[in-house]
């Protein structure tokens, strides 16, 4: 894929996250960067739960409000999230947007937050977003949208009580316009693909898991294979959610699943139908690419988030 830096790490693991970001702007780049000269994107050091999960989940919901305030072209909650030269630059950013002329369709993002204070902390995020304008009833204009890759480090303040967004450096990032009838094919293609994944798991049937991943991907699915010998775990997986394409290109895509994974312990007489546990919610994001003339699932990352149905955010391992 031409944006390959967007599965690179920025020296440290970044996680992943299902929550909805906005869209870079290239020509910002520079305003990005703070104007103090110290760099304070280069703070690495433990940072325990007590700031990384206020301090998370704050700037999931500052970049969930930006994105909703630079459609709609309003600064109406602005102030809640951020401060210092991030505001300063949102608040421009948005004098200057069209209300409702480009919208976000799909994004994913990875990220970690890799140092801190108990008044500040640093988050490297890697961030993929397909957005475009929408059409006279609200639907997308497949014809006109665009992918856009980051790579950049957030800044994050304890002001006043409240943690907000203070600053951001961008250290890598691009824009791409979108191939909308190789993006429906590639959609077929992960269908396909991914219900073939599905049904080899529950046959555990390691040569047809073959047949539809390679490399990373290959090698967590047969690993997995081999605890739930182990472990004489005969459960099987039933799935119910949406597909959909973040990004695609002729040699590479990359594509999630949004909805329930349900495990179904199978009666063992096959005389019953499965017993099923409780629906998981769970967000499942692929890279896919053509390996000898064939599509494959290369890499799978699961969320570490989740969303309520009134938009309260769940970090993984804060409660």
């Amino acid at each position: 894929m031409q944006n390959n830096a967007f599965w690179r790490t920025l020296a440290l693991a970044i996680a992943l996250v299902s929550a909805l970001l906005r869209a870079p702007d290239p020509a910002a780049a520079q305003d990005a960067s703070p104007s103090s000269s110290s760099a304070w994107w280069a703070t690495v050091n433990p940072v325990d739960n007590n700031v990384r999960c206020p301090a998370t989940l704050a700037w999931l919901n500052a970049t969930d409000v930006e994105q909703r305030d630079e459609e709609q072209a309003t600064t109406d909650q602005l102030t809640e999230v951020a401060t210092g030269p991030e505001l300063v630059r949102e608040q421009q950013r948005i004098s200057q947007a069209v209300p409702h002329a480009e919208r976000q369709w799909a994004a994913y993002s990875r990220w970690s937050t890799v140092g801190g204070t108990a008044q500040e902390a640093v988050i490297y995020a890697t961030r993929i977003v397909r957005s475009g304008p929408a059409d006279a009833t609200g639907n997308e204009r497949t014809d006109a949208e665009t992918v856009d890759t980051a790579q950049v480090a957030y800044r994050m303040l304890l002001d006043n009580g409240a943690w907000r967004l203070a600053d951001r450096h961008i250290f890598e990032q691009a824009r791409h316009a979108l191939n909308h009838q190789l993006g429906v094919s590639m959609l077929q293609e992960y269908q396909r693909l991914f219900e073939r994944l599905i049904r080899a798991y529950n046959a555990r049937d390691g040569d047809a898991l073959q047949s539809v991943l390679d490399g990373q991907a290959l090698e967590d699915y047969r690993a997995e294979l081999q605890r739930l010998e182990d472990q004489q775990d005969h459960r099987m997986v039933q799935i119910n959610g949406n597909l959909n394409m973040i990004d695609a290109e002729p040699s590479a895509a990359v594509m999630i699943f949004q909805g329930t994974w349900t495990y179904a312990d199978a009666d063992a007489a096959g005389d019953a139908e499965p017993s099923a546990q409780a629906a998981e919610p769970t967000t499942l994001v692929h890279r896919l690419e053509l390996v000898d003339g064939q599509w494959k699932i290369v890499d799978e990352a699961e969320a570490t988030t989740r969303r309520d149905a009134d938009g309260t955010e769940h970090v993984e391992g804060c409660g």
